[in-house]
Parts: structure tokens; sequence; C-alpha cells
């Protein structure tokens, strides 16, 4: 039952810290001041906590004091200071050396005296708490056990602390309905919205073939999995990290006018032409796609109904657009996504054809000559529904078209979000490397063995609430191979309150040689979506910029978009500018604009009510009225 635990044995006057989820907090809580009332000790403080700084107790000029603290959660300093991140409900303090020294001035009154009354309390005290402990760790064990074989089935081991109950509330029924259990008691108190959300997502299992014939389990042990989640789950989402103070204000960069303005937009594609020096911008609410010149000007305009663009890619004067067919996934079956190209006639772009069709919600495209053939052929990630894939199509003979059906299948599992291909091993074939967002959260490469044959490798693998994205590739520390910086955010899916989750943000993982990576960066953002890393300041070393889909939107300050500037071995440095509330960013780019030599920012509004349905309908009908297609971010590097 214990979830962690840690000792500073470093330190001579080192505290035993344990950490426990809620119920067993209680339960240990109701323990020790038993037993401490029992002992007659003196040092007993329910709101107790240790100095940082000398961890001598709530008197920094008393003696050094050993003891426990019990909390939610802990942070052990090198210093040899200990804290929590709330407070902890129980707390006892000894000196190191011997019960014999002189008990330290609190300053305070003791919380108990040595008497007779106080001594059968303790005894009552620790009678009930044996009792209750017993109960529930019969209760508890049970619904990890079970938990731990079917939940884990189809994915890493979710533990209850990744989401707060409220949330767990809302999935249990959804958990329930793909191992064939209907069980919607964990939404009694809640309205008839939430009721409506989470049926449609009861049809949409069934329409994706995801619930079984039979039941996986029986009601009493289903009961049991949705009790251990319900008892461990903590009450609030756990706190971000530290990380750099957001400064408000960032001079490298000015808004520029434009001409692209539509309400309640889908910004879901904007392509830099650095080339033409233009912009070509997708949107998925009108099916839109638009060109503007270098002085953010109207160039062309295409009505392209069917077509919701995600991706483009440029070769010559032709160029390769990916359509998901299916943003929202209404129709999660229906195999609507497709590659279209186009080639530039003048000043603008005229449709050639369908280059690829029948794909099963597609989430991005690269480009590669796996087989050295002289020809590229193209990966697609199919993020599909029950079932998705990544594979690799062939070119057939006009250049700009592909096989119908692929000539490798790299996976069979939905959930592939975003792709790449590079060399990653340097053995001069390309590799293909996929972020999968579903299910087994995870990155993997896999490698170019020759002869059409590839082999999988797993570089990171996360819980399935973490939430991918996005990924880049990029030598970050000038060292000569690839690192990787990856963006997880996605809280469209997890439930409809925009739940708050402290592990979403930015990770920079280092290449430490033979494909193994090692995470040296994290910065905490809520709702994190979208990342571009190049040298914006042309310092010498590489900046990154974030854009949050889902930030907190109950705060005035929230965080929306943020830049990172590289200081060096002294860290980041965290700017943003102030953007009005009704703004939402859900795509974010780089490229030079206007052919200065530095890298400008694009931002894209995306106004959807996913995760804004159920607590923020007025700001949500506000950002509807007012919110930004597209603002343009000028470097004024040079």
């Amino acid at each position: 039952m214990m979830r962690r635990f840690g000792v500073q044995k470093e330190h001579p006057n080192s505290w035993f810290v344990v950490s426990f989820d809620d119920r067993e907090r209680r339960l240990l809580g109701i323990f020790f001041l038993g037993r401490s009332l029992l002992r007659g000790e003196q040092g007993v403080n329910p709101m107790h906590r240790p100095n940082p700084d000398c961890n001598k107790g709530t008197n920094p000029n008393a003696t050094p004091y050993k003891g426990i603290l019990i909390s939610n959660s802990l942070e052990c300093r090198e210093s040899g200071g200990i804290t929590a991140s709330s407070p902890p409900i129980y707390s006892h303090a000894r000196p190191a050396s011997s019960r014999s020294l002189q008990e330290p001035d609190y300053n305070e009154p003791s919380c108990c005296e040595s008497t007779q009354t106080m001594k059968q309390l303790g005894i009552a005290l620790l009678l009930l708490s044996f009792a209750l402990s017993v109960r529930s760790y019969a209760e508890v064990s049970e619904g990890e056990k079970l938990a731990r074989v079917h939940c884990a089935a189809c994915h890493s081991f979710p533990d209850p602390n990744i989401l707060p109950e409220r949330s767990w509330r809302y999935l249990l029924p959804y958990m329930g309905f793909r191992m064939g259990v209907d069980d919607l008691s964990t939404l009694k108190e809640e309205g008839p919205g939430v009721l409506n959300l989470i049926k449609r997502r009861k049809k949409l299992v069934g329409q994706i073939g995801m619930a079984p014939d039979k039941p996986m389990v029986t009601q009493e042990q289903w009961a049991a999995i949705r009790d251990y989640y319900l008892a461990a789950a903590p009450e609030a989402s756990l706190p971000q990290a530290d990380k750099p103070e957001l400064e408000v204000g960032l001079d490298l960069f000015q808004p520029r006018p434009h001409e692209y303005k539509y309400k309640v937009a889908i910004t879901s594609m904007i392509h830099v032409d650095e080339r033409h020096r233009e912009i070509i911008v997708g949107d998925s609410a009108y099916q839109w796609l638009t060109t503007l010149d270098k002085d953010l000007k109207k160039q062309s305009y295409f009505d392209t109904k069917g077509f919701v663009w995600l991706q483009a890619r440029q070769s010559g004067d032709g160029m390769h657009l990916l359509s998901v067919g299916d943003l929202m996934g209404g129709f999660a079956n229906d195999r609507l996504g497709k590659i279209n190209y186009a080639v530039r006639q003048g000043k603008t772009y005229v449709n050639k054809g369908i280059a690829l069709t029948g794909l099963h919600r597609p989430s991005a495209m690269g480009f590669g000559d796996f087989d050295k053939d002289g020809k590229e052929e193209v990966v697609i990630t199919n993020f599909g529904s029950s079932v998705g894939s990544v594979g690799i199509y062939k070119a057939k003979a006009s250049g700009w078209q592909f096989d119908e059906k692929p000539s490798i299948v790299l996976a069979t599992e939905p959930g592939a979000v975003d792709c790449e291909v590079a060399d990653f091993n340097k053995d001069g074939l390309p590799d293909v490397a996929v972020l999968f967002a579903d299910a087994r959260e995870n990155l993997s490469i896999f490698l170019n063995l020759g002869g059409g044959k590839f082999e999988r490798k797993v570089l990171i693998e996360s819980h399935s609430a973490f939430g991918y994205v996005r990924f880049k590739w990029v030598d970050f520390d000038s060292d000569g191979d690839l690192d990787v910086i990856t963006v997880n955010g996605d809280n469209v899916d997890s439930d409809p309150y925009n739940t708050l989750k402290p592990y979403h943000g930015i990770r920079l993982y280092l290449n430490e040689g033979n494909l193994k990576f090692k995470e040296s960066f994290f910065y905490p953002m809520y709702g994190a979506y979208g990342v571009e890393v190049q040298d914006f300041d042309l310092d010498g070393d590489m900046d990154m910029a974030a854009i949050a889909f889902n930030p907190d939107f109950a705060n005035k300050d929230r965080e929306d978009f943020v830049y990172l500037e590289n200081l060096g071995k002294k860290g980041y440095a965290a700017k943003t500018i102030k953007t009005p509330m009704t703004d939402r960013w859900i795509t974010i780019v780089s490229g030079d604009i206007d052919g200065d030599g530095d890298k400008d920012l694009l931002l894209g509004g995306g106004y959807i009510s996913a995760g804004l349905n159920v607590d923020y309908r007025q700001l949500m009908d506000e950002m509807d009225a007012k919110g930004r297609s597209l603002i343009v971010l000028e470097n004024k590097t040079k």
C-alpha cells in the first residue's frame, strides 16, 4: 500500500519520509496520534511542517530532530531539507541523539498531556486504526490486483495518483464499457450534460468494436476496481513541479497585422513557404485553404470541402497536402483521410488530383527512399480508432501518387499521432520515428534493416493519460546526433473538466549514444499542444516556443504561449506575451516569412468545445465571438 519512501542518509539529522494516498494518510494519522497520546509525548502537531533549511521542527533554534513526516508527496533536497506539497496530517519529532535531551521550545501548546484519559484515548485510536486498516487493506489490495490485471492488459498500469477523484468518476464508466460493464453510478451527482457525454462515448465504444461480447469481469470484480480508484485517487490534481518564473513581455517578437480573420476558426494547418515567402493556412471549420503573401495579404482562396488539412510538404513546384477527413472522430471507422497534390501556377496552386486515399484518420506523413530505388515512399501514421496503423506506401509511376495499400506495415495499433523520417542510427538508411498517443503511449523508432525489414525499438513509454501530441528531432546540444523534444498535453479524451495535470509539458531528452536517451529538461505546462525549436535569437543555441490548447482557464494569467530562451548552463528564461482570454491556440509553426534570416512564429486558433463544455461555457461563447484565427509574431533579431 505504500506508494514511495525515501531516507536522507547523508544528513546527520535526516528524516524518514513516507508518502501515501489520502486513505492511508488518514489511517496512519489516527495510528500515530493514538501512539503519541498513549506515550504522553510532546511535539505532536497535526499541521507541523519541518523547517526545510535545518530540519529542526517548528523552532529553527531548537535541537535538530529526527522523525516521521506523512504527506501526499515529498521532495528531498540535497541540503538536508524536506518539503511536502501539502501540510502533513501528522508529524512526530524526537531528539536525534537521545530522548533524555531537553525538549525543544515549540512556542506553542502541546497537543496532548500524559494523563490517564489521554492514554485511554490513545488505546482507542490505536484499535480504531487497526480495524480500519485491516478492512481498507483487504478492499484496496483486491481492487488494485484486479486493476493491474485488467487495466494493464491494454496499456501501462494507470496509478490512481495521475488523476483527481472527479476525473476518475467520469473515466471509470468508460473503462467499464471497454470491459463489458455498464455502470454509471460514479456520475450520479453530475448533470445531464456530463451524462450525455459519457453515453456518446459508450455508443462510440460499440461502433469501433471495443466492447467485448461478454463482460471481462464480474460485477463484484468491477466494483472492487472502481472502489480502488475512488479511494486511492487524490481529491485534487497534484501541483506542478518548480519551473522558471514566467516573465510577461517579449521584445524579441512583435505581432504583425494580416488579412486572415475568421470567427470560430480551427486553424489546423499552417505552412511557411520560405522559397516563395508565402504562408498557406488550412482551416478545418470552414475547410478552406488560403495563401498569404510576404506582406500577409490574402493572395488566393480555395473552397476545399471534404478536406480537413493537417500537413503540407513541398517538393519542387508541387505540394502534398494531408487531410484527416474527420477531425473530431465522429465517423471513427470511416476511412476518409487522403493526400491531395497541388502544383504551382503563377502565384497560386492548382489541384492536380488525389495522391492517396482511404486513410484511417491519418495524423502525420513523412517521406523517404526506404528501398533505395530512387523514388520516395510516404509514411502515414493512421491514428485510427480501435485499430490504427503505421504504413509505408510506394510511389506509382507518376511520381506523385502512391499505392492504396501499404507495402510495409510497421505497426497495427491505434494512436499513432506523429512521425519523422531520419537516419537515426547513422547506417545510411532512413528510419521512422513514431509517437503513439493512445493506449500504450510511447515513442518508438523503426530501424531500417534493408530489404523491407524494420526493427522496432521503444525509447520512451508513459501511462495512458499522458497525452502525447507532438515531438521534434533536433541536435539540441550540437554534438552531432539527434535529440528529441516531446510535447504532452492532450486533455480532450480524458474528461470534460479540463483537468490540470502536473505531468503535462515540454521534455527534452538528450541522446547519450546507441539510441539511449535521458531526460535533461522538463517545463511543466498545462495542456501543452505544440513546440517549435530554433535558434530564434541567433546566439548559437537552441530555444523553444510552445503553446497550450488546454491551459488553466481559471487563471487570469494563464500560460497558453511561452518562449523558453536557452541561457546555456544557467538554464532557461520563460517569457510570454499578453494575449486576450478569448484566444485559444491549436497550431504553432516557425519560418522566415520576411526573408531577413531569422525565424518568425505563427500561432493558429482552434475554437472547439472540448475541455470547456462543462465548467467554462461562458468563456467558450466569448472565444467563439472574439477568438483570433491567426497571430503572426515577427522576429526582431534582424
